[in-house]
């Protein structure tokens, strides 16, 4: 992707903010792609099948600001796996108020709540570094 046209993202923007904040910081990330739900798995009118989707985590990691530069070279970074990806679920966690082990288990939980589709309290982005609305993210 041309690097301007990922230039200034909501991530981007999101990162700037959180280095404003006097501690220091590791972003939580979960990667995931959206998957079209089956007709067997549908719940009321077929027509509703284009908007009823389900998320499924596909890798997690955590990272200090420091090795987060901007969204184009996280999206670089993550593609380095061989997994492309739709939706980047984040939140953040103290480094001085919490341990590796911690960050793993918390890690480990946002992959849980997002299988269960109560990924609300996580920030969402896009492919493109845009906040993603989501309306149906149950697996």
């Amino acid at each position: 992707m041309a690097a301007q046209l990922l230039e200034d993202t909501a991530f981007d923007r999101f990162l700037a903010v959180a280095r404003e904040k006097p501690f220091s910081q590791k972003l939580l990330l979960v990667f995931a792609e959206k998957e079209l739900r089956s007709a067997d798995d549908m719940v009321g009118d077929v027509d509703e099948i284009d908007d009823d989707f389900s998320v499924k985590p596909l890798m997690y990691i955590d990272k200090t600001l420091d090795e987060v530069s901007s969204f184009e070279g996280l999206l670089e970074d993550s593609l380095k796996s061989g997994r492309a990806w739709d939706l980047l679920y984040v939140t953040v966690a103290d480094v001085e108020k919490i341990d590796q082990a911690q960050i793993d288990q918390r890690l480990e939980v946002m992959v849980k709540v997002i299988h269960q589709g109560e990924a609300e309290r996580f920030l969402i982005f896009n492919a493109l570094g845009e906040v993603a609305q989501l309306n149906k993210v149950g697996s």
